[in-house]
């Protein structure tokens, strides 16, 4: 088994969600980058995450803001089922990366 978080990040500009400008819509490469290293960095290094976005972009219909939903999918690097003790390292590495994606990459999160 895998565990799957999602988080929706609030876009900055006016573009549909194709846009390089990672002001603008951030690239799941980039976000894919910062899952590797919050991975990396954990006592449980069998833990892998990829990330997808999921959807498409969400408009606010109150406000007209609009978000992206991005999906983050833990398992362990050699497909083995995640037991008690890896699911709650992958939620202490979804938390660094949740904060890491605020404090170093400026996206506000949802």
């Amino acid at each position: 088994f895998s565990l799957t978080i999602a988080i929706s990040i609030w876009l900055t500009g006016e573009n549909d969600g194709d846009s390089s400008d990672e002001s603008v819509v951030p690239a799941t490469k980039t976000l894919q980058a910062v899952a590797n290293q919050c991975c990396g960095e954990s006592e449980m290094r069998e833990i892998q995450c990829t990330v997808e976005t999921a959807g498409v972009v969400n408009v606010q219909s109150s406000t007209g803001r609009r978000s992206q939903l991005y999906s983050f999918k833990y398992g362990m690097s050699d497909g083995s089922n995640m037991g008690g003790a890896s699911r709650a390292a992958a939620k202490a590495i979804h938390a660094m990366l949740r904060k890491r994606i605020v404090d170093k990459c400026g996206y506000f999160v949802r």
